[in-house]
């Protein structure tokens, strides 16, 4: 009975956390080279842009990864640039 549970649980938190990304939340961690970290409430408005170690404390806001420093996308786009032309 208590496996059975347990698969169930681990199903239903899988399909959370699909869905969750399918929104454009990210659950957890850093965010990559030229990418931000956006904090939203639970309407999607921005709250603001979280700094590096910064969390995340009311239950109803959520994280979004959107593109950071106009410098560094520039960066990455050259990068995928150079790689397609090899």
């Amino acid at each position: 009975m208590a496996a059975e549970y347990s698969r169930e649980l681990s199903a239903k938190v899988y399909a959370g956390q699909c869905r969750f990304a399918r929104l454009g939340y990210k659950p957890c961690g850093r965010a990559g080279y030229a990418l931000v970290r956006e904090l939203v409430d639970e309407k999607m408005q921005t709250r603001r842009v979280m700094k590096k170690g910064e969390r995340k404390y009311l239950l109803t806001d959520h994280i979004r990864i959107r593109p950071g420093d106009p410098m560094e996308i520039v960066v990455v786009k050259w990068m995928f640039e150079r790689f397609l032309e090899v």
